[in-house]
């Protein structure tokens, strides 16, 4: 699925939720605010992994990187903390055709 049709979607079925919520159990603002910011860290955690994972695809695809670089492996996870949350992803590891350095592009 599109990524902002997703994101759409999220904060569609999130504002239907505060407003039932806001109602039927008089949640305060903070209640809303809260469910707010996770919902907020959860979609920019999505947006940086979807970016990741675009970036890896265009280089593990590009001719350029393939005369200099030889894949050595792929989908190595990785995970890092961030004010978002955790981060996780996949690499692909390389190692230069000419000099024989290994490192991730």
């Amino acid at each position: 699925m599109n990524i902002i049709t997703e994101l759409n979607r999220k904060i569609t079925s999130h504002m239907s939720i505060c407003l039932e919520k806001a109602v039927e159990e008089r949640t305060g603002l903070t209640g809303m605010v809260e469910s707010t910011l996770a919902l907020v860290r959860e979609m920019g955690r999505e947006m940086i992994e979807d970016m990741i994972r675009t970036a890896e695809e265009s280089l593990l695809n590009s001719k350029e990187r393939s005369m200099e670089w030889v894949v050595q492996s792929r989908n190595r996870e990785k995970t890092v903390s961030t004010l978002l949350g955790d981060i996780c992803y996949q690499r692909t590891y390389y190692k230069n055709r000419e000099s024989g350095a290994f490192r991730h592009l």
